[in-house]
């Protein structure tokens, strides 16, 4: 069963048409010029220049806030990118508002 399986994916793998172009991925939205971010990370700002520079992909990252409220941002804690000091998982959605991002 399990060699007919292989042989199988195998095939299509095989069969399979290559890709007619390289997806381009946004990491956090957006790249990365001299060491440093063009747009502030995981940011709409980021995500639209994203878009608008051709990328296929935009990759984000999400953290749930104390009061169980999705929110975007890439690190555990608030410190590096925003106003904000402490942990994400410890703020309420409300609180997060209020932070800036501070790249």
């Amino acid at each position: 069963m399990r060699s007919a399986l292989l042989a199988l994916v195998l095939t299509l793998a095989l069969a399979a048409p290559a890709a007619a172009a390289v997806e381009i991925h946004s990491h956090r939205g957006g790249p990365i010029a001299a060491g440093e971010p063009i747009t502030p990370e995981d940011t709409q700002e980021a995500f639209e220049f994203g878009h608008e520079n051709g990328a296929d992909i935009v990759e984000l990252d999400a953290k749930l806030s104390s009061d169980r409220v999705p929110v975007v941002i890439h690190d555990a804690t608030l410190d590096r990118t925003t106003d904000c000091t402490g942990q994400v998982a410890q703020k309420s959605a409300a609180e997060l508002a209020a932070c800036h991002v501070d790249v």
